[in-house]
């Protein structure tokens, strides 16, 4: 018996590249302050329109599994 299981890409590293998203942090040590809003404001002036990563946008992957039975005969 085979099942099928169903679920989404998780492909944020590959969004965070093709989007020029840097990872640096937003608070704490090594952070610059208001960074995220200037670089937003910057963006828009530009007319550059910015993406938001939608998990839900993902496409989907369909995995199929062959149950745990018995061998087939040979």
């Amino acid at each position: 018996m085979h099942q099928a299981r169903i679920g989404r890409e998780n492909n944020l590293s590959d969004f965070k590249s093709a989007y020029d998203i840097e990872t640096v942090p937003k608070f704490g040590a090594g952070s610059e302050y208001g960074r995220e809003q200037r670089e937003e404001a910057r963006k828009k002036k530009f007319g550059m329109r910015i993406k938001k990563y939608n998990s839900d946008e993902q496409p989907w992957l369909l995995n199929l599994a062959a149950g745990a039975g018995k061998p087939p005969r040979r």
